[in-house]
């Protein structure tokens, strides 16, 4: 009994230092079945470890210790970075090169968390107490085998019981495990194990299917036309009446009840320019400065302007960030949404509008490697008739790291620039990449810009990245001038998240006000422009999610915004910019799904049922858009 006590200990220890250093809290609202799942855990391994002669016994349970160890480590850096657990789809995808894409930002993160060392407790008690001869490693008869068989048994009627209460009581704690379509969320609640055992169900086993509730918005639609809505001609009744799959059936009754955006001011005001969308690497609005990133602080104040845009980091870090940006849809936890989106029907990103309806030449431009999150896959089912990267072609030296994006404009707008058709090109770059040290090739070429400034060397190092994403924008805007195009061409730019290769410290080294590590730290920018454009300055508030809808509303495109989760910036629909873990944030407040608190920047009177409505909102759009990449659902309301 003595050994099920220590394995039991063990894992309720380690997840107790992973809630504490990770949520900074030890119980919530899943605290019974997290106790009850430590129990269980640890009959099991009790079982595991105790089956075979003494020796292999041993060996067994030092091979399990080490690799909890390691385990529990390896996610508690992984949050440090990403803000999020590690999935098993990633590890099944080549491994998390998202996290090890630089070794050295490992390496400082591990160095700024000493308390890592915590999780390797358990490890070093199993040592000392192995020492002492304390452990038991013979094999277990059949009678306390049978004991143990019974303790998980129990263990998991009672989970299914509380399970089948909570579902009957539309409890918190089973709409999270069951519903949440987050690992962050599950992994607050039910530990890292609990999020283990989600992830093995949800994504490796695909048991997982979010349930729709149909409660966001409500319309007649008597007043609803082509000429006022960006709305598509759908006969959702009909496909109501003929579908029998009651999921997809779900959907269009959702999409039926959900009040699309309406037309605007700045509906058709780009209509027949050229595009250039450029998703700019960690590019911060606090990056933007009249002496060191001069080009984008014209563009920026001449332009139209975003002040109150956000650009939050999602597990999966850039890919994420890319996906939201190219269909306005929020990333499927646990998977890369772009690669897992490459044989669907991807209607409403702006490369297939602009290719379908108006004829647009559309080519898109990586400086680095296409095989990097499989792109070479996704990026042309996005719409683009070529992708060129430096596994593909690219003229530039790919040699370093990171590549310059100066060096990728100079050797690629001569593709599209004397076009006969308008175009659309697009640009990922990757100059602003960590690590920011002198090992980064972006800070050593420009460090002369920035080794004087008041900062710290590691923020000095960011700036000198996105100096050349400047001297980048600055040739483009050349070139553009030369051919005489730059009226005609509107460069639309945006960061993919923040730059959380900088810890909060040093972002609030660059920021004027201080910004916290739940909501304003990821802040971003986001711009319009084109020579001879009206300056505007939007501060509605807004984020990634709305770039696709906004500019297709501008470029004067068909689409159907009650398809898409993000909405028309200039649009009257109301504002919510949606965090990974389902935060969210709102014209009259900000909530915490972590700590559940609401915190009010309004007078006015709001009550529960606000909170509980737009918590069912950021669900129902996290559910939705799984749905749309599961079920390859445009296919069927669109074909």
């Amino acid at each position: 009994m003595l050994t099920f006590i220590i394995w039991t200990l063990f894992i309720f220890i380690s997840e107790i230092i992973f809630k504490i250093l990770v949520f900074n809290n030890i119980f919530n609202g899943g605290v019974i079945y997290t106790i009850i799942f430590y129990i269980l855990l640890g009959a099991l391994l009790t079982i595991i470890t105790r089956l075979f002669k003494e020796k292999a016994n041993k060996i067994i349970s030092y091979i399990i210790l080490t690799i909890t160890s390691f385990f529990f480590g390896a996610q508690y850096i992984y949050f440090m970075i990403y803000s999020s657990p590690f999935s098993l789809y990633s590890l099944t995808q080549g491994g998390t090169n998202q996290a090890l894409d630089s070794i050295t930002h490992v390496i400082r993160t591990i160095g700024q968390n000493p308390l890592l060392i915590l999780f390797f407790i358990p490890l070093l008690v199993h040592i000392v107490l192995d020492m002492l001869n304390l452990i038991d490693y013979s094999r277990l008869n059949i009678k306390k085998a049978g004991i143990f068989i019974a303790i998980i048994a129990f263990c998991i009627i009672s989970i299914i019981s509380i399970f089948i209460y909570d579902k009957k009581s539309n409890n918190h704690r089973y709409n999270i495990f069951t519903n949440s379509n987050n690992p962050i969320l599950i992994s607050n609640y039910f530990g890292i194990n609990g999020e283990l055992y989600w992830d093995i169900n949800a994504i490796v086993l695909k048991t997982f299917s979010p349930n729709v509730s149909i409660i966001e918005e409500s319309n007649s639609y008597k007043d609803i036309t082509l000429e006022d809505y960006n709305v598509m001609e759908i006969d959702f009744d009909t496909l109501i009446n003929n579908e029998n799959d009651e999921t997809i059936k779900t959907m269009h009754e959702y999409f039926k009840s959900t009040i699309p955006t309406n037309k605007n001011e700045y509906t058709g005001k780009f209509k027949g320019k050229n595009l250039i969308l450029v998703l700019a690497e960690s590019l911060s609005d606090l990056a933007i400065d009249p002496v060191l990133t001069p080009t984008l602080y014209k563009m920026y104040t001449e332009g139209i302007s975003f002040n109150n845009f956000y650009t939050p980091l999602y597990p999966v870090s850039t890919i994420d960030g890319e996906y939201i940006t190219a269909t306005g849809l929020i990333p499927k936890a646990g998977v890369w949404s772009l690669k897992y989106a490459k044989d669907n029907y991807m209607p409403f990103t702006l490369a297939n509008m602009l290719k379908s309806q108006y004829g647009y030449t559309t080519n898109a431009y990586h400086n680095h490697t296409s095989a990097y999150y499989s792109r070479y896959n996704s990026i042309p089912n996005l719409g683009y008739d070529t992708f060129t990267t430096c596994s593909d072609g690219l003229n530039i030296n790919c040699n370093i790291w990171p590549e310059s994006d100066l060096e990728m404009i100079n050797a690629t707008t001569s593709d599209y620039i004397n076009l006969k058709t308008p175009f659309l090109t697009y640009y990922l770059t990757v100059s602003g990449h960590l690590t920011y040290n002198m090992e980064n090739a972006m800070v050593s070429k420009n460090w002369d810009r920035v080794k004087n400034l008041n900062y710290s060397n590691t923020v000095k190092s960011y700036l000198a990245c996105q100096i050349e994403l400047d001297k980048a924008m600055n040739e483009l805007i050349t070139k553009l001038d030369e051919a005489g195009i730059a009226e005609n061409t509107v460069i639309a730019l945006s960061g993919d998240h923040y730059p959380y290769g900088l810890t909060l410290d040093e972002i609030n080294e660059l920021s004027t006000t201080d910004r916290d590590k739940t909501f304003d730290i990821n802040k971003g920018a986001f711009l319009i422009w084109h020579k001879g454009i009206k300056h505007v300055q939007v501060n509605k508030l807004s984020c990634n999610l709305d770039i696709v809808p906004t500019l297709a509303n501008m470029f004067g495109l068909k689409y159907d915004s009650r398809l898409l989760m993000g909405k028309d910036i200039f649009s009257n629909s109301e504002p919510i910019v949606i965090l990974a873990n389902k935060s969210w944030i709102t014209e009259y407040g900000r909530y915490n799904s972590i700590t559940n608190k609401f915190i009010k920047s309004t007078d006015k009177k709001l009550d529960k049922e606000y909170i509980n409505n737009i918590n069912s909102i950021v669900t129902n759009r996290f559910n939705m858009s799984t749905l749309i990449l599961d079920t390859n659902y445009y296919s069927k309301v669109l074909k």
